[in-house]
């Protein structure tokens, strides 16, 4: 089977040029809210991917019957992941408070892990490439 990570590699694209702008316009609520909107579909889009490359490329694991803990750790454990399972744990905290991203405070904490995310997307999106490439 074929992964197509475009989706992603696209997400991360619009996330990094989302990120890039508020940190220019740091003030500006308008670029700080799609931040957080770019950040939630690039976090879940990264677990998608993250996900099927587990259920496609590797034979003796069932991602569904997985805790999230179980899939990060299995994921990190494989080489697919920068951060650990507290990391992972932290930017899922993070994706589900996006619903009341219209509260500053929440917005400023989403946005705070922002460029350590685009890292770790970074790096997830490198590393599928090589794999389901070679």
């Amino acid at each position: 089977m074929r992964l197509d990570i475009t989706p992603l590699e696209d997400a991360l694209k619009t996330l990094e040029d989302a990120e890039n702008a508020y940190r220019q316009e740091i003030n500006n609520i308008y670029i700080r809210d799609s931040v957080v909107k770019r950040y939630e579909y690039t976090y879940s889009m990264a677990i998608k991917m993250l996900k099927r490359f587990l259920e496609n490329f590797t034979t003796e694991l069932d991602a569904d019957t997985m805790t999230f803990k179980e899939f990060i750790r299995t994921g990190a454990q494989r080489g697919l992941l920068l951060g650990d399972v507290q990391k992972w744990d932290d930017y899922r905290t993070k994706r589900n408070k996006t619903s009341h991203a219209y509260k500053v405070d929440v917005a400023l904490d989403v946005v705070s892990v922002v460029p350590d995310f685009i890292k770790e997307v970074k790096y997830l999106v490198g590393v599928l490439n090589e794999r389901i490439n070679h």
